[in-house]
């Protein structure tokens, strides 16, 4: 590294010789050194090989700071490796990026750029509708379930409609009307529900409950938290 070191104090823009200082450090794991070191691509913008590690480099620092919820600072990386070579997988980081800050709409349109497997498939398009359903205000949503518990071969139905109302700054009012028809009987319930999150790492719901006649039967404070992106 010594050696490295006097080679660059005489020639500190060399592209070669600042490939090689870079490399040290992504085999110690010290990707934001790394990324210190390709500032000097602004200065060689056309070779190549510098660029491609740049953002192989981008990619890698940028998932360590996803993984430790420094989400504003993986947004400041990605951006500078998109500056150089558009790349489907910073893109979709900075989807990945933008959800952690909340800000929906930008998530869906950037993690759009996924490719995922097949098997990745089905669970991918639920979290698409997810984050398109979290960037509108107000949404409306009616479903049908049907289930069959163990053995009984009798088939119990639940029918729901739900209003919810989402703010700018995360919080969401849901509102939530069931009805179900057993044999034993059929009954109406309502729900309540008010979530906020306080952080990327906490949030907090409280959900209320109530049927038919009875007064309040269901009441829940709950501190949420998140999963690591």
């Amino acid at each position: 590294m010594s050696s490295l070191t006097d080679l660059l104090a005489g020639d500190p823009d060399n592209p070669d010789l600042l490939l090689k200082k870079s490399d040290i450090f992504l085999k110690q794991g010290d990707y934001e050194r790394a990324m210190d070191v390709y500032e000097q691509v602004q200065k060689s913008p056309y070779h190549q090989p510098l660029v491609n590690t740049y953002l192989s480099t981008t990619e890698l620092y940028a998932k360590q700071l996803l993984n430790e919820k420094n989400h504003e600072e993986a947004l400041a990386v990605i951006d500078s490796g998109l500056v150089y070579k558009d790349n489907k997988d910073l893109r979709y980081m900075k989807g990945l990026a933008y959800e952690g800050l909340r800000k929906f709409d930008s998530a869906y349109y950037y993690q759009k750029f996924y490719e995922p497997s097949l098997i990745e498939l089905d669970d991918f398009k639920a979290h698409l509708r997810a984050l398109a359903q979290k960037s509108d205000q107000n949404y409306v949503a009616i479903s049908h379930l049907r289930a069959r518990f163990g053995d009984d071969n009798r088939i119990t139905s639940i029918s729901s409609f739900e209003y919810g109302r989402l703010q700018q700054g995360g919080s969401a009012y849901v509102g939530r009307i069931h009805y179900a028809g057993r044999e034993e009987g059929k009954g109406i319930q309502g729900q309540l529900e008010w979530s906020r999150p306080w952080s990327t790492a906490f949030a907090t719901r409280i959900d209320i409950t109530g049927s038919g006649d009875q007064k309040l039967v269901y009441q829940d404070l709950e501190c949420i938290p998140h999963s690591k992106v």
